[in-house]
């Protein structure tokens, strides 16, 4: 679908108009203008008055002529009438493809939408995971510092009693002595127990403490992994929004071209129609010839109409102007005013034949 709607532009148009419609149009204006106006201005009254067959031969003339004229706007017709149906499917299809895209574009959106909300989320679980991070960071500083007071403490209950066993003869023959005499007054200190329970039980809480660490480490990672895909993903989709809102662009100013050369085929079908309906049921309009011509020449109901094609395609490039390419009022007031003179001469002559034969 697309791909028709791609090619129905405005050169595919320029090109069918002017190779299908542009020429049987013009031979069709061509005939009217040189084989039925020129011939009734430039008609001979007098050879007319004095000759039945000259009268004939002109009244067969414009007859053949306004045939010639009417097949060659048949095929006209035919030509834009393909052309309109083209650009009528193009239209429809450039719609549903608009259609489709706008639901492309939801699509994306939502998908944006949902990316951004996961975002939010993940910055929000890892903001508390960070803070719960150098929480267990603090924990694990506070139980590496219990650890080491505890190995402190038990070293240095090791060095006092090993002081007291050196010294135990110093103590036995100087310190006795001399604390007899003031232990009423002084109290002897006691060195710390040796408690290496108090460095197992440290070691299992930095244990514990190094573990929560690790865990609060990896969550973090795992957030922040996950963030990054989420943001690669947003940054995929917003591309992909970017794209998908220039092919409806795209698509938009097609569809608003297609309703303008619809607009332009529909109006020369119609113009090209009414001239060639107007031309074909002209014949019987009357019983006298000249107000039978009167009525093939109508101004308003055959030149008007091919007029305002004419214009039309000059105005969109598909045709070049050609010699006396517009009829003009004067024209036509020209030939009704040799009409009316041969409404004298010929009072009695009957109306054109439809079924007159054309060599």
């Amino acid at each position: 679908m697309f791909y028709i709607s791609n090619c129905v532009d405005m050169n595919w148009y320029r090109n069918e108009t002017s190779s299908k419609i542009v020429p049987p149009y013009k031979k069709s204006y061509t005939i009217l203008q040189n084989d039925i106006l020129n011939k009734l201005v430039n008609v001979d009254i007098e050879i007319l008055h004095d000759s039945d067959e000259a009268a004939t031969l002109l009244v067969k003339n414009i007859h053949c002529a306004a045939k010639t004229m009417s097949d060659n706007l048949s095929q006209a017709v035919h030509a834009s009438d393909l052309i309109l149906d083209i650009v009528d499917e193009a239209l429809v299809n450039t719609a549903s493809d608009i259609i489709q895209q706008e639901s492309e574009i939801h699509r994306t959106q939502m998908s944006i939408n949902r990316v951004n909300t996961g975002i939010q989320d993940t910055q929000l679980r890892l903001h508390r995971a960070e803070i719960s991070f150098r929480e267990k960071e603090h924990g694990l500083d506070l139980a590496n510092e219990q650890l080491k007071r505890a190995q402190e403490d038990v070293e240095d209950a090791r060095l006092c009693r090993g002081k007291r066993f050196i010294g135990s003869w110093w103590r036995q023959n100087v310190v006795q002595p001399v604390e007899k005499t003031v232990k009423q007054v002084i109290v002897k200190p006691v060195c710390r127990v040796v408690n290496y329970h108090g460095i197992e039980s440290a070691k299992d809480r930095r244990s514990s403490a190094s573990d929560a660490v690790n865990l609060a480490r990896q969550d973090v990672s795992h957030l922040k992994s996950q963030l990054s895909d989420l943001t690669r993903n947003r940054e995929m989709y917003v591309k992909e929004l970017e794209i998908e809102n220039k092919r409806s662009e795209v698509l938009n100013n097609t569809l608003t071209e297609m309703k303008e050369r619809q607009l332009l085929v529909s109006s020369i079908t119609s113009q090209l129609k009414a001239a060639n309906l107007y031309l074909t049921n002209f014949y019987g309009t009357s019983t006298i010839l000249v107000d039978e011509i009167k009525r093939l020449v109508d101004f308003e109901r055959l030149i008007t109409p091919l007029n305002a094609v004419y214009n039309e395609m000059l105005n969109n490039h598909v045709m070049s102007a050609f010699a006396g390419g517009q009829i003009s009022v004067e024209t036509v007031e020209h030939v009704k005013t040799n009409l009316d003179i041969l409404e004298v001469v010929l009072p009695n002559m009957p109306p054109i034949d439809r079924y007159t034969q054309c060599y």
